[in-house]
């Protein structure tokens, strides 16, 4: 099968794909957490009421909704600018 030298990690071609998918990934994944923060940050600045089904969902939830995905979006996009670097000579 031809994608199994590239499932193994073959010297050239297979570690830069698994190295464009990893790196994608973190970018979408840092995408989607800075997306989940700002609604949560505009929530609490703009003072609306978010109700599910009869519970009213306090603003504190919003500040930690802010605060997580924020952390998690900065963590993504620095890991995938490590994840762009060469890593250097092959060892083996």
């Amino acid at each position: 099968d031809e994608a199994l030298p590239l499932m193994r990690g073959s010297r050239d071609t297979g570690y830069r794909r698994k190295e464009m998918n990893s790196r994608a990934y973190l970018v979408i994944s840092g995408a989607v957490f800075g997306l989940v923060a700002l609604g949560h940050l505009l929530r609490v600045v703009n003072g609306w009421t978010l109700v599910v089904g009869s519970w009213s969902v306090p603003m504190w939830i919003s500040w930690l909704g802010t605060l997580g995905p924020a952390i998690l979006c900065v963590w993504a996009f620095r890991s995938a600018s490590r994840a762009g670097r060469s890593p250097g000579p092959d060892p083996g």
